[in-house]
């Protein structure tokens, strides 16, 4: 090798640099899902899970609805969340009732 084919060796084509900029797209969406999950977690006073479960989690509307009973109890009580500790969820799936807005 001489100079200028050792220098172009060492550099990345670019599709080696479309992966990296990929891999760190995906790195910094997975820290920003960390820490919304951890202020969902810090506010409704629960785990909900995996980091990358958070979409699915999020999904079903009760969560949301959780963290609108933290910032307003007095329009989304408690009990208008539906199926708050995910038993049908879990058992029939999702149902119309999980994304119905709990404030009707």
């Amino acid at each position: 090798f001489d100079g200028d084919e050792a220098e172009s060796a060492d550099r990345a084509t670019a599709d080696d640099m479309d992966e990296a900029r990929q891999r760190n797209m995906a790195y910094e969406y997975l820290c920003h899902l960390e820490e919304a999950k951890n202020w969902i977690e810090a506010c409704i006073t629960e785990d909900i899970g995996a980091t990358i479960d958070l979409e699915e989690a999020l999904r079903n509307g009760v969560i949301l609805a959780k963290l609108g009973h933290y910032f307003a109890p007095e329009i989304v009580p408690t009990r208008r969340i539906y199926d708050a500790d995910l038993s049908r969820f879990a058992k029939r799936g999702l149902h119309f009732k999980h994304t119905h807005s709990p404030t009707r």
